[in-house]
C-alpha cells in the first residue's frame, strides 16, 4: 500500500488512507484497496524493496567466513524473498 501511495495526489491518497482506517467498519472496501495497490504498482514496489533488503543482508553476511550457519542464513534470506505468501 505504501508503494502505491507514493505517486498519487493528496486527495486520492487521503481517500485510500480513510478506506484503510475504516476497514473494520467497511470490510467491503478491501477489494477497492487491493485493486488500488495493483493498479498503482504497489506490489512491484514492495518486491523491489524486498530484493534490495535481501541483497543488503547477503552483503552483510559476506563479512563472515564460510560456515553451515552462514549458508543457512543466506538460504533463508533467499527463501523469504522468493516465497509466495
Amino acid at each position: 500500500l505504501l508503494g502505491a501511495l507514493r505517486d498519487v495526489d493528496a486527495v486520492t491518497g487521503g481517500e485510500m488512507r480513510e478506506n484503510v482506517r475504516g476497514i473494520h467498519a467497511h470490510p467491503e472496501k478491501v477489494a477497492d484497496i487491493i485493486a488500488f495497490v495493483f493498479s498503482h504498482k504497489g506490489i512491484e514496489y514492495a518486491a523491489s524493496k524486498l530484493d534490495a533488503y535481501v541483497d543488503k543482508a547477503l552483503a552483510a553476511l559476506d563479512s563472515f567466513p564460510p560456515s553451515v550457519e552462514k549458508d543457512y542464513l543466506c538460504s533463508l534470506a533467499r527463501f523469504m524473498a522468493a516465497r509466495q505468501s
